[in-house]
């Protein structure tokens, strides 16, 4: 299975989030070591704009590691992450005999996850014959939502119905955490989309899933791994 692991230089909520350090060592750096300890993982694509990033890579000095310097069309803020894998695949099945057809994604901003479940992830994959592979967290049940309108009045969700069951009693719901993604390439090619009729979700544990975005969530992530 291959890997591309996508950073981005120019992050808006965290500035030069791909190589900001906690416990001396570079964010990026925690999900390429996950990389590597992969069972399942044969190369590992470092996709970048960003010099500094492609520099921490190559100190790796992995045959499985091959570097990638990202076209700037593609290294904008309003790029699509799904195109930024298309073009990554296509133009490596232009230099292969034996062309890529199912890949992984592990996004640099969860220093957190288990090594385990990146295999796990990929063995369910293929179990369920599936298209898409999303790692997911649970979350409250769809009947706890609403919003709060400016004057901070609770408004439902109009499609959610309303229930006083204990949480017990309801379904939980789930989102994608941006830990992990196991896709089919020619499927993403044609829906340009995670979610298929053969889309599943493998569950990590609220401690690995952890996605940094914002200083604030840095800031949590270093507290609890120094």
């Amino acid at each position: 299975m291959i890997c591309i692991i996508p950073a981005r230089k120019g992050s808006k909520g965290l500035k030069n989030k791909n190589i900001k350090k906690i416990s001396n060592k570079p964010l990026i750096s925690y999900t390429i070591d996950h990389a590597l300890s992969s069972k399942l993982i044969t190369n590992i694509i470092i996709n970048s704009n960003d010099d500094r990033v492609l520099s921490i890579a190559k100190k790796y000095n992995s045959k499985k590691i091959i570097i990638y310097k990202r076209n700037d069309e593609l290294a904008k803020s309003n790029s699509s992450a799904i195109d930024v894998y298309l073009d990554c695949i296509n133009k490596l099945n232009k230099r292969l005999i034996s062309k890529i057809k199912n890949f992984c994604v592990l996004l640099p901003t969860s220093p957190l996850r288990n090594p385990r479940d990146i295999d796990e992830s990929i063995k369910l994959f293929f179990k369920k014959k599936a298209k898409v592979v999303i790692s997911v967290s649970e979350n409250k049940p769809l009947e706890y939502l609403f919003k709060l309108n400016k004057n901070n009045k609770i408004i439902r969700y109009k499609n959610i119905e309303n229930s006083v069951k204990n949480r017990q009693d309801l379904n939980s719901s789930y989102n994608g955490n941006g830990s992990i993604y196991v896709l089919n390439f020619k499927s993403l090619q044609k829906t340009k989309s995670y979610y298929t009729d053969k889309s599943f979700g493998y569950i990590t544990p609220p401690e690995n899933s952890i996605d940094i975005d914002n200083y604030k969530d840095f800031k949590f992530a270093k507290k609890i791994m120094i």
